[in-house]
């Protein structure tokens, strides 16, 4: 008797295990981003992508941006540099390369932000700089 319930312990912990992991996959592939502007670097290698990503009604929209290399294509994921609310229309800040690696935001920072890094890349290398 006592085999017979380890075995279906384990069948409905492992069963839970599929339908958390499965809803946990749907649940990341409803989100979406769509492209508001990009900003090339000077010397081209980089590209700054401001986008509006939406995850449903309980999220809300929110503003991206994202570091990318110049020739690649935004994933479906967050922005990796930096995230306010609102809809890029509304919210978007304005960006400008005033280097290779140096990238301006003009945003004030003032703690509602969801994600602003004030560096990227490998070893740090892209200097984000807020104003």
């Amino acid at each position: 008797m006592k085999k017979i319930l380890k075995v279906f312990a384990l069948f409905i912990t492992l069963t839970l295990v599929v339908i958390i992991s499965l809803f946990m996959y749907l649940a990341d592939g409803m989100c979406g981003n769509k492209i508001y502007k990009e900003y090339l670097s000077p010397d081209q290698l980089f590209k700054a992508v401001v986008f509006q990503r939406d995850c449903g009604t309980t999220t809300g929209f929110q503003t991206h941006i994202s570091i990318l290399d110049s020739k690649e294509i935004l994933a479906n994921e967050g922005g990796n540099i930096f995230i306010i609310r609102g809809r890029p229309d509304d919210v978007a800040p304005l960006l400008k390369w005033t280097g290779h690696k140096v990238l301006h935001i003009k945003h004030t920072l003032n703690g509602d932000e969801i994600k602003s890094k004030s560096k990227f890349g490998y070893f740090q290398s892209v200097k984000i700089i807020y104003n």
